[in-house]
């Protein structure tokens, strides 16, 4: 019984060494990699105020095309609307 319980104690002493292991990597990396995070934090924020920026332009350009066409469309639709109020 004594052996089991042994076995248990170096069982978790290593685990313990494990996660503390893998806790220090952790940490080690972000520590490596933040000079390279705040490095490219301003291309990130410039990258997004370009990319919310297309959308718009796109959406103005689409909205752009679609109005004339509407207005063709109730240009069109209208003689139709008259001609079946009357009947």
């Amino acid at each position: 019984m004594f052996s089991i319980l042994a076995a248990l104690v170096v069982l978790g002493a290593a685990m313990a060494v494990i996660v503390s292991a893998l806790v220090v990597m952790k940490v080690a990396f972000k520590l490596i990699l933040l000079p390279l995070k705040l490095i490219l934090l301003p291309l990130f924020i410039v990258l997004a105020i370009l990319k919310v920026t297309l959308f718009i332009a796109a959406g103005a350009i689409i909205f752009a095309i679609a109005i004339p066409i509407l207005i063709l469309c109730a240009i069109c639709a209208i003689p139709l609307l008259v001609i079946s109020a009357a009947t």
